[in-house]
């Protein structure tokens, strides 16, 4: 959960509408499960923050930043990132 949080909140200036917690997913009951989520200081607050900001429980947006990294994962999204780092270091 943490590697999902850190990779949200690292994407929160790109502007992708993929980063609010679409509308309904932000109300209703959902299944409780037991979860430890082991953040560092700065991650639990900015995830705090982000998730007052967009007016959403802590633990819905945690959520959302799991899904966030799955989709990215399962489109190449993250794959096209590492190769692009990559290619960044070898010209410096």
């Amino acid at each position: 959960m943490g590697n999902a949080a850190e990779y949200f909140l690292g994407d929160r200036d790109s502007g992708r509408p993929a980063l609010k917690v679409p509308r309904f997913a932000r109300g209703g009951a959902t299944p409780e499960l037991d979860v430890e989520v082991d953040l560092d200081e700065r991650t639990w607050d900015e995830a705090e923050a982000e998730a007052a900001r967009q007016r959403v429980p802590l633990e819905r947006l945690l959520e959302h930043a799991a899904m966030y990294l799955i989709a990215d994962l399962d489109s190449g999204e993250v794959a096209a990132r590492i190769a692009a780092e990559a290619a960044l270091g070898d010209d410096r």
